[in-house]
Formats: C-alpha cells, sequence, structure tokens
C-alpha cells in the first residue's frame, strides 16, 4: 500500500456536529455550577458561599455521587452504543443499570441527610452546624441527580446530541434563575429554591430518556419500588432511634449506632420486598469470581 494524498472528508459534518453538541452540553454543564457559585458569592457573600460549598461536597457532590456517576458515565455508554438499535435489550440493560443504582445511591443520599448533624459536628466542628440544614437538602437533592443518570448515555448512544445541548441549556437558565432568586432572601432561600428546580430539570431528563425507550414512567417507578420502600423504612427507623440516642454523649459512637442501625434495616428490609434480589446478587457475583479467574 502506498499512501496518497487523497482524502475522503464523507460524514465528518455528522461526526463534527455530534460531538460538538456533546461537548457543549458538557460545558454547560460545568458552567452552571460556576454561575450558581458566583451568584451566591456576590449576593450572600464568603461565609454563606463556604457553608453552600461544604454542603454541596458533603450531601450533592459526596464521593458515593462522584463514584456512581463516573461509573455510570464510563460503563453504561458503551454498553448502550452497543445495544442502539435492539430496543429491547436497551430498555432491559437501562432498568437493571438504574435500579442497582438506586440500590446504593438512594439510601447513601437519605442516610447523609439523617446524619448530617453528627457527621458535621465530628468531621468538621460546631463551627459548621450552620451548614447542616443545607447537607440535608442537598443531600435529597442528590438523589434527583444520581437517578437519571443513565439518561444522558442512552439519548448519547440513539444520537440525540441535539436534546442533551437543550437540556444543558436550559438547566443554566432555569437553576441560575432560581438561585438569583433564593439568593435574595439568604442561604436557605438558595437551597429552597434548588429544591425546587433541580429535581424538575432532572425528572424532565429523565422524561426524554423514557419516551425514547418508549418505557412509561410506572413501569420506571416499579423497577426501583423496592430500594425506594427500604430507604423509607431504614429512614423511619433512624429517626425513631435519634430521640434515644441523644442519651449517648459521645458522637461517634452515637454515629456508628445510626449507620448501623440504618444499614441493618435498610438491608433487612430490601431482602423482604425484593426476595429474588439475593439471589440476583449471588449470580452476580459468581459471574464475577468465575471471570476473575478464567
Amino acid at each position: 500500500w502506498v499512501p496518497t494524498l487523497a482524502v475522503s472528508f464523507d460524514g465528518m459534518g455528522d461526526i463534527l456536529g455530534f460531538g460538538l453538541r456533546i461537548a457543549g452540553s458538557v460545558a454547560l454543564g460545568s458552567l452552571s455550577g460556576v454561575v450558581n457559585t458566583a451568584i451566591i458569592g456576590r449576593f450572600l457573600g464568603g461565609h454563606d458561599l463556604g457553608l453552600y460549598g461544604m454542603a454541596s461536597a458533603l450531601g450533592e457532590s459526596n464521593p458515593l455521587h462522584k463514584l456512581s456517576s463516573q461509573a455510570i458515565n464510563q460503563l453504561s455508554l458503551p454498553v448502550f452504543s452497543k445495544l442502539q438499535d435492539q430496543e429491547e435489550l436497551l430498555r432491559r440493560y437501562f432498568l437493571k443499570i438504574t435500579k442497582y443504582l438506586a440500590l446504593i445511591a438512594v439510601p447513601g443520599q437519605i442516610g447523609m441527610a439523617l446524619v448530617a448533624r453528627d457527621l458535621v459536628v465530628l468531621l468538621l466542628s460546631e463551627r459548621w452546624i450552620g451548614s447542616i440544614h443545607l447537607i440535608e437538602v442537598l443531600a435529597v437533592g442528590g438523589v434527583f441527580y444520581v437517578l437519571p443518570l443513565p439518561s444522558a448515555p442512552v439519548l448519547t448512544s440513539r444520537g440525540r446530541a441535539q436534546a442533551l445541548l437543550r437540556f444543558s441549556a436550559v438547566l443554566v437558565v432555569v437553576l441560575g434563575g432560581a438561585i438569583l432568586v433564593g439568593a435574595q432572601f439568604s442561604i436557605t432561600g438558595v437551597v429552597l429554591a434548588y429544591i425546587v428546580a433541580f429535581p424538575a430539570l432532572r425528572l424532565y431528563l429523565l422524561s426524554l430518556a423514557l419516551a425514547e425507550l418508549s418505557l412509561s414512567a410506572r413501569a420506571y417507578a416499579a423497577n426501583i419500588a423496592a430500594p425506594l420502600a427500604a430507604t423509607g423504612v431504614m429512614a423511619a427507623a433512624v429517626l425513631a432511634a435519634q430521640g434515644p440516642l441523644t442519651r449517648v454523649d459521645a458522637v461517634l459512637p452515637r454515629l456508628a449506632l445510626e449507620v448501623a442501625l440504618g444499614a441493618a434495616a435498610y438491608a433487612g428490609s430490601l431482602l423482604l420486598i425484593d426476595r429474588g434480589l439475593g439471589t440476583e446478587m449471588k449470580g452476580i457475583v459468581q459471574a464475577m469470581v468465575a471471570g476473575s479467574r478464567a
């Protein structure tokens, strides 16, 4: 083979257009965070911005949140792209990934909200008491970030880059506008505006993915019903125990008891609600062990 100067640019326009839209969507998502931070700093000052930043780090953007985001984006896009023309299989994998994401993320985020006070006192000292309610709200809001995570890879795999770009533009404007309104009152106003606007935006993104896959909201809700119900049992158990646990003066033992009780309540109720989950998890572990040995 002898190289020549003959070059074909057939299809380059479509490829570049698709790539630029995806890049634009990611850039707008990053811009949204910058805009929100600038608004809070400009109207409320450094103290409230520091409280919001710490609350965001522990509530919305905690390590579990970041790990799930990276894992879902890196693992699901190649799978969805391979199955982009096999709608039934694509639906099945979308629901399975969503279910396992909910199994980990929902109790993790709600658990963070439940133990926020003791966690702040233990890790940050009482100087950060003002961030507790912010952490609680942002942790709950984080559920709405994590659950729709497979939506963007699905839309990308199906060539819906324009829809993602439009969503990201709407996110910047609507969320930024809501935070601007809340910042006219207080940092509490900011997080209240966030918890109104952000879940609605993320649910809209989820609706785009469900429509793309011809999935009903009822089927999606049924898919994650078990972890949601088990998380409700966990929350009820921890809240019921927090009164008696106030007699425990040391923060670390009290926090450990809250976490242990919540984990036991969640795991036990989950296995009772979804009786096939134990068998399914056992099969996954056995497959992973067999694969590692091979």
